[in-house]
């Protein structure tokens, strides 16, 4: 990665490993060894809205829509199974062909699922989940009124 004036991070902060990050105030600069990250302004075509606790990221030029976020599920039935299942099922369900302004584009979605853990992420979806044998036509939340 290379700072705006060209200098590797390596050569500016020699003592950095790989996946810490640094902020620099006086240089406003966020270096990191992750090699998926960017820094600076995103290109004119790419818009970043945040819906909820979502990031839909549009990029007008290669007409494609990402969908970012985190969820992190609780309760009893949030088996490491449930959770796995119900984070693919809602990538499968948001992936695909799309219509954006008049345009074709495709979507992406890159949620990612995961147990509560001692410190909660405040831009995670929260969900709980609990562990029944009732059928699903009892326990769904939907339109129909739970009659299946």
């Amino acid at each position: 990665m290379t700072s705006r004036d060209g200098q590797a991070a390596s050569q500016r902060f020699p003592g950095m490993a790989r996946g810490c990050c640094r902020y620099v105030p006086s240089e406003s600069l966020v270096v990191t060894g992750a090699a998926s990250v960017l820094v600076g302004d995103p290109p004119p075509s790419v818009s970043a809205i945040r819906r909820g606790k979502m990031l839909v990221i549009v990029d007008r030029a290669t007409k494609t829509i990402t969908i970012v976020g985190a969820q992190e599920f609780e309760g009893d039935g949030a088996s490491p199974e449930y959770i796995a299942a119900a984070t693919d099922c809602i990538n499968t369900a948001w992936r695909g062909p799309t219509t954006f302004e008049g345009e074709p584009y495709e979507v992406d979605a890159m949620v990612s699922g995961r147990t509560v853990g001692s410190v909660h992420d405040p831009l995670a979806n929260e969900i709980g989940v609990v562990k029944t044998s009732d059928p699903i036509g009892v326990t769904e939340d939907s339109p129909s009124g739970g009659t299946g």
